[in-house]
């Protein structure tokens, strides 16, 4: 069975490249600019809103690494573009573009 899975196998393991990373000036830039555009402007609301959106609790901002900054800024984007749009909870009635029905 050991056969099946070499993938697997620890005998062959290396140890795994560190990637972690802080994040980047641009990327602080942002995520300013996204905390202004939602009206977050208090240190509890931001740290809230990044537990939030990415499932990590950060003490600083220095925490906070590259990668989890990406998928921060994205995530914010998309709260950022829905800002002012009324949500009904139906699918069809909140869609983004037109359907091929609308264009008609």
């Amino acid at each position: 069975m050991d056969d099946l899975l070499p993938l697997f196998d620890d005998s062959d393991a290396s140890p795994r490249e560190e990637r972690s990373k802080p994040m980047t000036s641009s990327q602080r830039a942002a995520i300013r600019e996204s905390f202004a555009a939602l009206g977050v402007a208090d240190v509890r609301g931001q740290f809230s809103l990044v537990e939030e959106l990415t499932g990590i609790r950060i003490m600083s901002v220095a925490d906070l690494q590259e990668h989890d900054a990406q998928s921060l800024i994205l995530r914010m984007a998309g709260k950022v573009s829905s800002l002012g749009r009324r949500n009904t909870g139906n699918t069809w009635d909140d869609r983004d573009e037109d359907t091929w029905i609308d264009k008609l």
